[in-house]
């Protein structure tokens, strides 16, 4: 069977009833098989690898799941649709806009933008002809927006009408500024997005070879220092992802047949909720929809009451991929006990933990749903670990078995391998796995060794080969999936004249997971008040990066024999005040 056959053949799994998952797993992998993997240099180190990958791209992964799927409804944005073969069409135009602008391979084409439709046509335009497509934060403020612009020096951005405004008169270095749908006149040399794009309407999609080692995408993490740095993904990276979620959900099916509930429509669809700058609504919800024939209903922001709505009217089958806010925002909602959610049947994510109550709580909320649960890294392509149904039901506080596709090992602080059961921080090697950060060797050398990125969190694996997350080796929060490296908001705060000493950490929050708070040392004869911090932050990082919650002391914070302030005591103490138990 050709590659490509492969790739379009989406017939259901044969029977495994009865054999144990490594079986399936094994029978699936198999010389010949879709799932075969092989060994193979990558980055001139022996790798494991799905055979049916080699030489194939993003833009043959999009093509031809496409054309598979050519006359289902595909894009929902409001009240517009557009089917799978209406999206290749405007791919195609996208792409070829873009070369007779000057666009060629390894340039880079930025998007800064809420989620929407040309969010996705610039990214698979810009992809299918060898360019980088850099996807950057919308929350971001304008130095953030600023710093990943001059990092990337993309030849084209594309925005919407509030990044525009942040970034103006800032671009003088870009060729090419589009914007998104313009509610204002544009200034002269700027283009609307249908402007750019029109004057390649009807044209094929452009012969350009692109390699599967080639770069694909630039996504900025939250750097520790202040500067965020550049995880960069190739197409092999993305597409091993992609067809690892698609190896675990046969084998699934293949021990037990899919049987949908009643009120389960026979297209599948998925509700874009995470925003496409993150791995995980990159690859996990609109990537992916490809390769089920999803139809991918766009949420331009974050609504549980228009969630709710968009899931009976879209007949939503998939609300998964995202952080546990998603579902317990939902679950919350006044209006979900009036919600038909009988066409639900997959509930759950990533990015942050979820206390163990609400895995049951979707099983009793959602009538035909599977609870679920992942643990990734924008640097692992957002594959590291999973658990669904039955698994996670058992096992709530687990992350999962180990991606089939990934090596990962429990290490000392000395990089030495430790025995099951006994924690350590998580490494992780293997096809899917960033070959480093953009313009950044240095943070390269310090995050992979060997092939084996370090993930920062300490954990480890159960005799079965699940895992588990005890804490974060990094200085880190994790405020409804979004990663908010401490030190770069102290470092903020540092810079105000009434601070002294501070200290960021996160606190437990019921919705979120947990949010940012200070502790903050005012100078001698500063009067300094919570909302001063706040809107200080706010005004110079993203919102989502300002104190929750800001406490003052007078006396010096506490130390460690090194002299480095004693975070985990200020923690601690500071969690006391909430009546929080750390």
């Amino acid at each position: 069977m050709t590659a490509e056959a492969a790739f379009a053949e989406l017939a259901k799994p044969g029977p495994g009833a009865g054999m144990t998952l490594e079986a399936v797993i094994a029978e699936l992998t198999k010389p010949g098989a879709e799932f075969e993997i092989a060994v193979t240099p990558v980055s001139g180190r022996p790798t494991r690898v799905f055979t049916l990958l080699e030489g194939k791209s993003l833009r043959d992964y999009c093509e031809i799941y496409g054309r598979s799927w050519a006359d289902r409804t595909w894009l929902v944005w409001n009240d517009q649709r557009w089917t799978f073969a209406q999206a290749l069409e405007i791919t195609a135009q996208v792409a070829a806009s873009l070369l007779d602008h000057g666009v060629r391979r390894g340039d880079r084409v930025a998007i800064a933008s809420r989620n929407c439709p040309e969010w996705i046509w610039a990214f698979q335009g810009a992809t299918s002809i060898g360019a980088i497509a850099v996807g950057i934060n919308s929350w971001w403020q304008r130095d953030e927006l600023e710093q990943a612009l001059r990092d990337s020096t993309p030849r084209v951005l594309f925005c919407d009408d509030q990044r525009f405004e942040r970034v103006a008169g800032s671009t003088e270095a870009i060729e090419h500024v589009v914007v998104i749908r313009p509610g204002r006149p544009l200034p002269p040399g700027v283009h609307s997005f249908d402007e750019f794009i029109s004057g390649a309407a009807g044209r094929p999609m452009p012969n350009v070879t692109v390699s599967s080692d080639d770069d694909a995408v630039i996504l900025y993490t939250s750097g520790s220092t202040g500067r965020a740095k550049g995880a960069v993904l190739s197409h092999r990276n993305i597409l091993t992802a992609l067809h690892e979620w698609k190896l675990e959900t046969y084998a699934r099916y293949a021990r037990k047949p899919y049987a949908p509930g009643p009120g389960v429509p026979e297209q599948p669809a998925v509700l874009l909720t995470v925003p496409l700058f993150h791995v995980s609504g990159l690859l996990a919800q609109y990537l992916e929809s490809f390769i089920w024939g999803e139809k991918v209903v766009v949420m331009h922001k974050w609504d549980a009451a228009e969630a709710l709505r968009l899931i009976t009217r879209e007949r939503i089958t998939r609300v998964s991929g995202g952080p546990p806010t998603v579902d317990w925002d939902l679950m919350q909602n006044d209006a979900i006990g009036e919600t038909d959610l009988t066409s639900v049947t997959e509930v759950g994510g990533g990015g942050a933990a979820r206390p163990a109550e609400n895995v049951a709580r979707i099983t009793r909320t959602f009538p035909n749903a599977s609870p679920q649960v992942g643990w990734g890294m924008t640097e692992t392509s957002a594959i590291g670990s999973s658990a669904v149904a039955e698994d996670y039901a058992r096992r709530p506080t687990s992350c999962g078995r180990p991606a089939w596709i990934l090596d990962v090992k429990i290490v000392d602080e000395n990089g030495n391998e430790l025995p099951t059961g006994q924690a350590g921080e998580i490494w992780v090697r293997g096809a899917s796995v960033i070959r480093g950060y953009w313009n950044d060797p240095q943070a390269t050398a310090e995050a992979i060794t060997e092939g084996w990125m370090h993930s920062g969190d300490l954990g480890y694996l159960d005799p079965e080969g699940f895992l588990y997350i005890c804490d974060r080796i990094k200085d880190m929060v994790i405020r409804g999936g979004e990663n908010i490296h401490c030190a770069e908001v102290e470092a903020v705060l540092y810079a105000h004249p009434a601070v002294l000493e501070v200290a960021v950490f996160g606190v437990p929050d019921e919705r979120l997971g947990e949010v940012p708070a200070a502790v903050i040392v005012p100078r001698p004869g500063c009067d300094l008040g919570a909302e001063d911090v706040k809107r200080f932050v706010a005004e110079r990082l993203a919102p989502f990066k300002v104190p929750e919650h800001v406490w003052f002391r007078r006396d010096r914070l506490p130390r460690n024999a090194a002299e480095k302030i004693a975070k985990r005591q200020v923690r601690s103490e500071s969690l006391a005040l909430l009546g929080v138990t750390p």
